[in-house]
């Protein structure tokens, strides 16, 4: 079976760099017995987030971004419930 083709439209305008995000390494693992873990592993998460948001935000259409934003909060609406 052949895989469908999908597009990703860029933002038009002068100097806008293509997106381009590769990945392909594996999360490093963690010991929760090192001290500080947890704000370590907190860190490269916010960076690797940072990362991407700035491809997307520099790269996409606002209508797009829009729209991701909107099925990311779907995706996780769990975190978001009030009880």
């Amino acid at each position: 079976m052949m895989a469908k083709h999908r597009e990703i439209f860029i933002a038009q305008g002068y100097g806008i760099p293509p997106l381009n995000i590769s990945g392909g390494v594996p999360i490093p693992s963690v010991n929760p017995g090192d001290a500080g873990w947890e704000r370590k592993a907190q860190k490269r998460f916010d960076r690797q987030a940072k990362i991407i948001a700035d491809a997307l935000f520099s790269s996409l259409p606002g209508g797009t971004v829009h729209s991701l934003l909107v099925e990311l909060l779907k995706r996780k609406t769990s975190l978001l419930v009030v009880k």
